[in-house]
Formats: structure tokens, C-alpha cells, sequence
């Protein structure tokens, strides 16, 4: 393997354990409370960030913190349940809540989708005429298939245990507070992917072995209207996380414009991770005499005129009260 070879195998393992983090860890979240979680009722006391604050009591103790779930002030009661964890009473989550497998089946299922793709195509477009066949079979190693199909496994079970390790011994709260993104998940992912290659020349040489060419024919106009389809679709799908993105700002836009303004309070201002002269801006407001904490995103420029104890105009939305903004002066 080349220094090329090992940067992109390097740098792919990266991105395939952010996005493995990012799928598996509400799961792993949900199997952490219900496996050595404790249910109470707490009241809700706040909303920070769209979540709810609660209070509730451990063992004569009084325990603030905010659990993780979607809260709607509107229809959701003020006393609620929750479940947190006896180690680490302030991880905690709405009882009701759940994460959603969607994503990570999906995720697996156009992985699996790709790869089964792949090594169909080679099996039925990898062979060769019966001479080459014949020369193959007289000169082929011992094992010709065995030497790429059993690395492959290998690489397939190691990579697997590499990702499933840190959560082996963990504790529930241990498995709440892990994130293996660039540690384990970037070595299992790694693994995973030299798996690929090796499968590939396992069937491309496994289908030279033991399959006959097939006859070339012409492209028919069903093909070609299959190809185009599938371009549509991919486009289509590429194009649907902007879309949807863009049609979730406007109709956020169209709530805050014409919900009601309160008065806020700004906590904090921090510069943010974002690329760019961004900055996070702390806000606190009430709403129907429950509080509320946001964290807005303004730029250089509005920043300057933000300093934290500053009173600020908030837009709100009816339907939403955590979703804000602050009101644009210039109006």
C-alpha cells in the first residue's frame, strides 16, 4: 500500500467514524437507559435548547439538568417522567423518548445495497472465454480464491470488534459519555474498508476461474431509459438534504415573522467552531412564565453590539416558543 493509499484509507476511517458516532450513539444511548436506567417524576422548571430542564429528587438530593427529548410547553404537562442513570443522576431522558433506527438501517441497508451491487457486477461481467479459463486453471496458485475471500473476513470480523470494543466492560454511563469517533470507530472503519478491495478480488478472480464470458449486446432503449432513471434518482437524492434544509429556514422564517417579540436576556457570547467570523450568542426569555435558553449563531459584525447582561429584542414563533431569533433592528 502506497503513502497515498494509506492518507485516503487514513482520512475515509475519519469520516466513516464521525458518521458512525453520529448514527450509533442515540441508540447506544436508548440501550444505556433502559438497561440500567431508573424512572422518577421531575417537574419541568425551563427549555434549553427545545429540551426540557427538570428537577427531580435522588436519594434526599435535589437534582437540576436538562433530559434529552423533544418537549412541546404547549401539550406536554409540567410534571413529566424521566429516566436517569444512578451513577449519573444529571444523564437523563424524558421517558417517552426513543431514537429513531431510521437513519442507521438506512445507512446499512444502501451500504450493503452498494456492496452487493459491486460484487454482482463483477461476478457476472468478470468472466472470460473457456481458453482463458482453461490457461487460469492450469496456472493458478493453490487457494486462488481462498488467499483474497479469507482476508476478507478476517478484515470483516476484526473491523466489527474494533467498532463494538469500547462499549464491551463500559458502564451505562460510561456508554452515554463515550464517542469513539476518532479512536476506535476510525480503526474499525478503516479495517472495514480494506474488506472491500479484498472481496472485489476474491469474486473477480473467483469469476475468472469458473465463469464464461457473456456476449456482448447492444444497448437497449429499456437500458438506456434504466440509466437515465437512475441518474434522476441519484440527483434527486443528493438535491433532497439541501431542499429540505432550505424549505425548514423558510418555513422557520415565516413562523418568527409573524409570531410574537419578548424581551430577552443575553448570558453569553463566545466565539463559535464555525469556519468563518461567527459567533454564539447565549439568549434566556420567557414564555408563558416557563424560561427558555437559545444559543443563536450572529456574525462579526452583530456582535460588536452584543455584550452579555444586554437586553435584546427576541421574535418568537406561536407554535414554537424554543424557536428564535433576534429582531432585526433596521425594520
Amino acid at each position: 500500500m502506497g503513502a497515498s493509499s494509506a492518507m485516503a484509507l487514513a482520512l475515509l476511517g475519519v469520516i466513516g467514524g464521525v458518521a458512525l458516532n453520529a448514527l450509533v450513539h442515540p441508540l447506544v444511548t436508548d440501550a444505556a437507559f433502559a438497561q440500567g436506567g431508573r424512572v422518577a417524576e421531575a417537574e419541568v422548571t425551563g427549555v434549553v435548547e427545545g429540551e426540557a430542564q427538570v428537577a427531580f429528587t435522588v436519594d434526599g438530593e435535589q437534582v437540576e439538568t436538562v433530559a434529552a427529548g423533544a418537549y412541546d410547553p404547549h401539550h406536554d404537562p409540567r410534571e413529566v417522567e424521566i429516566r436517569y442513570l444512578p451513577e449519573s443522576p444529571h444523564e437523563a431522558v424524558l421517558a417517552d423518548h426513543s431514537a429513531s433506527w431510521g437513519p442507521a438501517l438506512l445507512s446499512v441497508l444502501t451500504l450493503a445495497a452498494l456492496m452487493s451491487w459491486l460484487l454482482a457486477h463483477t461476478w457476472y461481467g468478470g468472466g472470460t472465454p473457456p481458453a482463458v479459463r482453461a490457461r487460469l486453471r492450469r496456472r493458478a496458485p493453490a487457494l486462488p480464491t481462498a488467499r483474497w475471500s479469507v482476508p476478507a473476513v478476517l478484515c470483516l470480523c476484526v473491523g466489527t470488534l474494533l467498532c463494538a470494543w469500547p462499549y464491551l466492560d463500559a458502564t451505562p454511563a460510561e456508554m452515554v459519555r463515550l464517542d469513539p469517533s476518532f479512536t476506535w470507530f476510525t480503526m474499525g472503519t478503516a479495517v472495514l474498508l480494506v474488506a472491500v478491495p479484498l472481496a472485489w478480488r476474491a469474486t473477480a478472480r473467483h469469476a475468472a476461474l469458473n465463469r464464461a464470458a457473456l456476449p456482448s449486446r447492444p444497448h437497449s432503449p429499456a437500458r438506456k431509459v434504466g440509466v437515465k432513471a437512475a441518474v434522476v434518482l441519484v440527483c434527486l437524492l443528493i438535491l433532497a438534504v439541501p431542499g429540505h434544509l432550505l424549505a425548514k429556514r423558510l418555513r422557520n422564517d415565516a413562523a418568527l415573522s409573524s409570531g410574537p417579540t419578548v424581551r430577552g436576556t443575553v448570558e453569553a457570547v463566545d466565539k463559535s467552531s464555525r469556519r468563518g467570523c461567527w459567533f454564539s450568542v447565549r439568549v434566556s426569555y420567557q414564555v408563558e412564565d416557563l424560561p427558555y435558553e437559545r444559543t443563536l449563531d450572529i456574525g462579526c459584525s452583530d456582535q460588536r453590539s452584543h455584550t452579555a447582561g444586554d437586553t435584546v429584542l427576541l421574535e418568537t414563533s406561536s407554535t414554537d416558543p424554543a424557536l428564535v431569533r433576534i429582531a432585526d433592528r433596521s425594520r
